[in-house]
């Protein structure tokens, strides 16, 4: 896949992971026949998805967002978004 304007190459593929692991966390992981996190971001550096863990990781924390209800859980850990806490 060619690398075209300022997006990864693997974009595509990286959104998948990213809003799978944000919306069913170590269910999503589970369904690759891994246990824990860290283990299925080395495996997508291994395929060479991305260069490094901290990409995949980002990629879900973009995600988080959208499946973040009041403070509950999003991809693996508890968050307060400000712009929520004005709205209640």
């Amino acid at each position: 896949m060619k690398k075209t304007d300022n997006k990864h190459e693997n974009y595509e593929i990286l959104n998948l992971i990213g809003y799978g692991l944000s919306k069913f966390n170590n269910d999503f992981i589970a369904q690759f026949g891994f246990k824990t996190k860290t283990a299925f971001y080395n495996y997508c550096v291994g395929l060479g998805i991305c260069k490094t863990t901290g990409v995949v990781k980002n990629r879900m924390d973009l995600f988080d967002f959208f499946f973040l209800i009041m403070g509950e859980e999003a991809g693996g850990k508890k968050v307060t978004h400000t712009f929520i806490e004005k709205f209640k």
